[in-house]
């Protein structure tokens, strides 16, 4: 019997080892396209290339040419692609040496997020050929930093390689490489260029006109700008110079051309470079594609000649670098039939810095059959089969309270230390943790536990303590002693600890935010009234100097007290597709507990966080839904966006998500509301009814979890979408995103235009000028446009100021947050709920002194409400708001209207409209002076919309006018802003005055202080003697105060008398802006 069992043990080891048999894979044999290259550092290495020379094998190997190679000046070599080695054991080169030189011979691989060198120990290359040239990836025999360069560790992370570097010492090359093969008991794929295409290359561009598209980009590079020139061409005349500063490895001298090309049979890209530096220089090409311009970056191209003919970039390999692969060079360009932007990159080798120019020529491409990707699809990660005869019933093995005694709203924390078995904790079906908490009312507050994982800081990074165990996070809001219990369920049963106690005591703290009884703004639990003071900070990149808690302490310093924060996958994410999350139902506690540390600094600096839990993009087929843990490729429910929406399995799922959340952060007063979405009607194929339901359905179950009834709201990015949502009796509280370059007129009437009609909080979630990036924005280092949107929003219907947007390129690269603590000084005695404000009736009635206006009109892409404006003699336009983009009757017929303004100007001045760009197909612009036409210009039709950046004017004399802007083309221009000269009494005024009429607070601005005017250097002239008319205020004695907008100090009282209910008063000189408040003695 034991002969037989050990026959049975040995024939197993048999099976199993023929199962499991290792082979060599072919991994590289370079007879296709070269994705070998010279490494982008200081190298011997003067060229890589395919030859036919000296194969080991097929026709074609593997050139490395280089210079005299020293441990001083290596001749280096490398690939960058994403390669899971992890089931290889081994690698092997055949190196074939014609000098009669022997070269060592490296390999180092680089792994993981930080890209960690792992270099092998040295071997000699002898004169001849050199086949199976073996490296064992997994001995103890590689180098690292953190082995201090001793060959004593094994390589890590095997699975996430990122680059290959073969290394040659010891003398002047050249050496050749063929038949990279692989041992391994999987199969590996062989690097697998495609087909190349026999055809001729198509001019792209050639550079001969005498204009050209490209421009530098539009975001910031350390390009300085493109010039065609005479000085070099391939063919033809002219190329392209593209001048750079100081360029590195990592900061690029980005180029770009944009429009809407059709690249699907496009499969490769050439151009010609002279390069006149003297120095190496690398190059690169991305392309942004789709409705969300996704960013694919080849590898880089390394130029070590002066002059380089067809560098060639493969658009149908699977080596470009975008977010989805964690930004390593593992995809293919999706939508190429959607190339929204191309982009030539500069860059210079590791460790240098270079300025000058190079000149490209002969953009060209060639074409075949449209490249088929096959798709990846993970097997679904639902249902969860729950196989009861695995559990057993969960043991408590301690309840550990964090304290005895916490103060009111505080934190009160419980570690629970369970033995049970699992497969996913984040499975409330699976087990569930749960917190009774008893009051010393009575009442009974039920809240969950959660999974929870501890990590410590090391240096910039988080690591792992490796503890794991529950969590129930709980804040009281009454003081006393209450009682609490920990209940455990899973299929086998239910445990319940005994009760336990802790006390209650009174604290400093507000509590969480409420709705004001007039259902208008924001107070607290404990009554105190909370206007919302802050910015956008929705995530912090690694590349930003600043962590959250600089950005957190900065906000506090300047008198903020608000954020928004996103969770997001290039931010912090909690659930995600991989690699960057762990899969449907699965969350990241790492970011889990970076989102803590996060809250718990707002908590003790008095910042409170709109917490966003998902953004459009993640639904947008073109976008991010590609990685989402949702999608059914990544192991979710949903083959489209719009699933998530309907589907159950996905709604049950995200419920889960939700009670994490509310589970982890629930108990902290610094939550100010949940979003449930940043600017979903820009979902793939939005349905407002099929979102709204969801939005209602969400809403009513995170209610009934969170025991603080936290306040929700979502958000849009078009001002008026999304009404059947807002109006949803579980939404709390409205937002709105805007974005353009005048902003007094758009909050002024959009604020009061919501508050009318949904009756409800509202304000400004997102706002920034009307660009598209934020180096554009940052070129008003005053912060003119942000210090306009926080003032026209206090003195508006608004419930809390404007939270402007660029809060890391444009507020922390200018430092403007003086800007906020200024108009924090300037509230600090307002309560908003208290003084029940309404519109001040006020105008600037001076004489002979006049002014300007400037409207930029605020809707996106939706239709106007209102068509026909006034502009009244406080300088505000009323009537209705206009949509920026100026339609065709042609198209687009339900979004058109005709613009009418009725407008007196007050001397003769000029109508000027700005316009940005027009569609591709063209449109035309006409501007009527009281029905004769007096401007008629016709945009021109291309490849691409166009861009236009002129103002077209017409003079106006004194008088009463009406102004109508007609488009009888055939699409849409997009207008900046329009202008009226002389058209009010020296500035513009608008403010608040309580509901007794004894108290006003006003904001006055100089017009001509303006963005626009500063970026052109115009000169500002002070308003002096201006004269203010206040009406509908108790008469009586009042004293008013003068404030400096700019640094948050009066500069001046005046003490007055109103008769009549009219207030008159002059204020001081101003060059920018003034406010003041007025109230009775």
């Amino acid at each position: 019997m034991k002969r037989f069992v050990e026959t049975l043990i040995f024939i197993g080891m048999i099976v199993c080892s023929f199962l499991h048999a290792k082979e060599w894979y072919l991994l590289e044999d370079f007879e296709g396209v070269n994705y070998w290259s010279v490494v982008s550092w200081k190298t011997a290495t003067k060229k890589v290339s395919i030859v036919k020379e000296n194969p080991s094998e097929g026709e074609n190997s593997l050139k490395v040419e280089f210079d005299y190679s020293s441990w001083s000046e290596k001749a280096q070599v490398m690939i960058e692609q994403f390669f899971d080695f992890s089931s290889v054991e081994k690698i092997s080169f055949d190196i074939y040496n014609p000098t009669k030189n022997t070269f060592i011979i490296t390999l180092a691989l680089c792994t993981g997020e930080k890209w960690e060198w792992f270099e092998s120990q040295e071997q000699k290359i002898l004169p001849g050929w050199n086949k199976d040239v073996i490296f064992n990836l997994v001995s103890p025999t590689f180098k690292a930093a953190k082995t201090n360069w001793r060959n004593i560790t094994k390589v890590e992370n095997l699975k996430d390689i990122r680059r290959l570097v073969l290394t040659f010492v010891g003398g002047e090359g050249p050496v050749y490489i063929d038949n990279v093969r692989v041992y391994s008991d999987k199969k590996i794929d062989k690097i697998s260029p495609t087909v190349r295409v026999v055809g001729d290359k198509i001019i792209f561009e050639s550079f001969e006109d005498d204009k050209t598209e490209w421009d530098k980009a539009k975001w910031e590079t350390q390009a300085v700008g493109v010039k065609l020139s005479k000085d070099w061409s391939s063919d033809g005349q002219q190329s392209l110079q593209l001048i750079f500063k100081d360029v590195t490895s990592s900061n690029k001298a980005s180029y770009a051309i944009e429009g809407d090309f059709d690249w699907n049979k496009v499969n490769r890209f050439y151009l010609d470079v002279f390069n006149p530096t003297g120095k190496t220089v690398l190059i690169n090409l991305a392309l942004s594609t789709g409705e969300g311009w996704i960013w694919y970056e080849s590898p880089d191209k390394v130029l070590t000649q002066k002059e380089n003919k067809d560098i060639e970039f493969d658009l149908n390999a699977k080596n470009f670098k975008c977010e989805a692969t964690n930004w390593t060079y593992s995809s293919y360009i999706k939508n190429k039939d959607k190339v929204k932007r191309i982009c030539i990159q500069v860059l210079a080798p590791a460790g240098e810095t270079l300025s000058g120019s190079i000149y490209i020529d002969n953009l060209r491409v060639t074409e075949g059959e449209p490249l088929v990707i096959k798709e990846e699809i993970k097997p679904p990660k639902f249902p969860e089969v729950i196989d009861v005869s695995k559990y057993k019933m969960p043991v408590i093995k301690s309840v550990e309270p964090n304290v005895k005694m916490v103060s009111k709203y505080d934190k009160f924390e419980v570690s629970i230390n369970i033995n049970a078995y699992f497969e996913n904790p984040y499975n409330p079906d699976e087990i569930e943790v749960i917190g009774n908490f008893f009051s010393p009312d009575g009442s009974i507050y039920k809240v969950p536990g959660f999974y929870y994982e501890e990590f410590r800081q090391e240096g910039g990074s988080l690591v792992s303590t490796g503890k794991k165990y529950w969590v129930v996070r709980f804040s009281p809001d009454k003081e006393g002693k209450w009682e609490y219990n920990i209940v455990v369920k899973n299929p086998a049963g239910k445990t319940e600890s005994e009760k336990m106690m802790f006390e209650c005591v009174s604290s400093k703290y507000k509590g969480f935010v409420r709705i004001s009884e007039d259902k208008r703004y924001f107070k607290f639990s404990e009554g105190q009234t909370y206007f919302p003071i802050g910015q956008n900070v929705c995530w912090v990149v690694a590349s930003d100097s600043w962590r959250y808690p600089n950005y957190l302490r900065k906000l506090n310093e300047s008198g903020q007290n608000w954020m928004r924060l996103w969770n997001c996958p290039w931010g912090l994410i909690i659930e995600w597709g991989e690699p960057r999350g762990q899969g449907l139902g699965r969350y990241n506690q790492k970011d889990s507990f970076e989102f803590d540390k996060i809250i718990e600094l707002a908590e003790s600096l008095g910042i409170y966080i709109q917490f966003c839990f998902d953004y459009h993009g993640a639904f947008h087929k073109e976008i991010t839904w590609e990685q989402n843990a949702y999608n059914y490729k990544n192991g979710g429910p949903c083959k489209e966006p719009i699933e998530f929406f309907k589907d159950t399995t996905a709604k049950d799922y995200y419920k889960r998500r939700l009670r994490y959340i509310v589970a982890r952060w629930g108990y902290s007063r610094a939550i100010m509301g949940w979003e449930f979405f940043n600017e979903v009607d820009l979902i793939s194929d939005y349905n407002e009814k099929i979102v709204a339901d969801w939005h209602k359905e969400m809403a009513k179950y995170i209610k009934n979890i969170d025991y603080t009834k936290r306040l929700i709201t979502t958000s849009f990015a078009r001002v008026f979408a999304g009404d059947k949502i807002n109006s949803l009796e579980e939404i709390d509280y409205i937002q709105t995103h805007i974005y353009s370059d005048e902003v007094l007129n758009a909050i002024y009437n959009i604020s009061l235009e919501k508050m009318k009609k949904y009756k409800k909080p509202h304000f400004f979630g997102e706002i920034g000028g009307a660009v598209t990036d934020v180096s554009v924005e940052a070129k008003d280092k005053k912060g003119i446009l942000l210090h306009d949107a926080l003032w026209s929003s206090v003195m508006s219907m608004s419930a809390g100021t404007a939270m402007y947007w660029w809060w890391d390129g444009h507020i922390k690269a200018n430092n403007l947050y003086y800007h906020y603590a200024a108009i924090s000084r300037f509230l600090k005695d307002i309560d908003y709920v208290k003084m029940n404000f309404s519109h001040a009736d006020v105008i600037c009635v001076s004489e002979n002194l006049y002014n300007d206006v400037i409207y930029a009109p605020p809707l996106d892409w939706e239709k106007s409400i209102g068509s026909e404006l006034t502009i009244d003699k406080s300088g505000l336009v009323k009537g209705g708001l206009l949509s920026r983009y100026f339609q065709s009757p042609m198209w687009h017929k339900d979004m058109y209207v005709l613009p009418t303004f009725n407008v007196e100007y007050r001397t003769d001045g000029k109508f000027s409209i700005y316009v940005i760009n027009s569609a591709k197909i063209g449109a035309n612009l006409k501007v009527y002076l009281n029905d004769k036409l007096m401007l008629s210009h016709e945009f021109p039709k291309g490849r691409a919309d166009h861009k236009i950046q002129k103002s077209f004017d017409i003079d106006v004399p004194k008088g009463k006018h009406v102004i109508k802007i007609v488009n009888d083309g055939e699409d849409w221009f997009n207008v900046g802003y329009i202008l009226f000269t002389n058209v009010i009494n020296d500035c513009q005024v608008i403010g608040l005055k309580n509901s007794e009429r004894n108290f006003v607070m006003l904001w006055l601005k100089n017009p001509k202080w303006n963005v626009k005017n500063y970026l052109a250097g115009v000169e500002v002239k002070p308003i002096k003697n201006a004269k203010i008319e206040v009406k509908d205020i108790q008469n009586g004695q009042y004293i008013i105060d003068f404030w400096d907008t700019w640094n948050g100090v009066v500069l001046d009282k005046k003490e007055v008398e109103v008769n009549n209910n009219v207030l008159t008063f002059t204020p001081p000189e101003f060059s920018y802006d003034i406010a003041c408040k007025i109230y009775k003695k």
